[in-house]
């Protein structure tokens, strides 16, 4: 135990010493619309959230993406996909420090991604900061130990989001995306479809799943 704490004061005191003076070179408020323009409200909720972001970042309107995208991972702030693009926000506009502090959050997460290979992140790149924190979430992806499908899904099961395991069914929950849908898949691949969003159950799309076994 005393050789891990001595390895995690280690890292966090490397960190820090890198940060610090890069953090304070760059500690710059952030960009904001100029003041002859209006800020445009945004979408409460979390499609509209997504149309808007997909717009402006279409757009290059990258102040208005930023905005978007802080309002939803604001709403889903455990979504890494959220997080990883409010990054590419911050770096489009040359925001180094947020995007820095984010990038940090994520890594302390457990989160894998390279941002290298986003051409977004340029404007934040080539510091000692960046370098550490993108490598340490780079290597995070990298394999453990062996494993082996447990199943694999047909393509027309479009957009699959989120797995959990049914204990009472046996058999592993998928959420879609697309077409928003519950499916109940067997050790053997065979699938059943338990829920698809339409108007009368209101449902859009399913982004997670938690099984509770005690009512299920």
């Amino acid at each position: 135990m005393l050789y891990k704490s001595v390895i995690s004061l280690a890292l966090t005191c490397a960190l820090g010493l890198l940060s610090a003076p890069l953090l304070a070179q760059t500690d710059e408020p952030e960009k904001e619309q100029p003041a002859t323009q209006a800020q445009e409200a945004l979408p409460d909720n979390v499609p509209g959230l997504l149309v808007k972001s997909n717009e402006a970042y279409a757009a290059k309107d990258y102040l208005t993406f930023r905005r978007a995208l802080r309002s939803l991972h604001a709403k889903r702030p455990y979504n890494s996909d959220y997080m990883y693009q409010l990054v590419i926000a911050h770096a489009l506009l040359d925001e180094k420090t947020p995007a820095y502090d984010l990038m940090l959050r994520m890594q302390q997460q457990g989160l894998a991604y390279d941002f290298n290979a986003n051409e977004g992140t340029l404007n934040i790149r080539n510091t000692q900061v960046y370098d550490f924190v993108n490598d340490l979430m780079a290597k995070a992806a990298e394999p453990l130990g062996e494993s082996e499908p447990a199943f694999v899904l047909p393509e027309n099961v479009l957009m699959p989001e989120t797995l959990a395991w049914d204990e009472s069914r046996q058999k592993f929950l998928v959420g879609t995306v697309a077409e928003g849908s519950v499916l109940a898949v067997g050790k053997d691949g065979e699938i059943t479809e338990l829920i698809t969003a339409n108007d009368e159950n209101g449902m859009w799309s399913v982004f997670d799943l938690l099984v509770d076994p005690a009512r299920n």
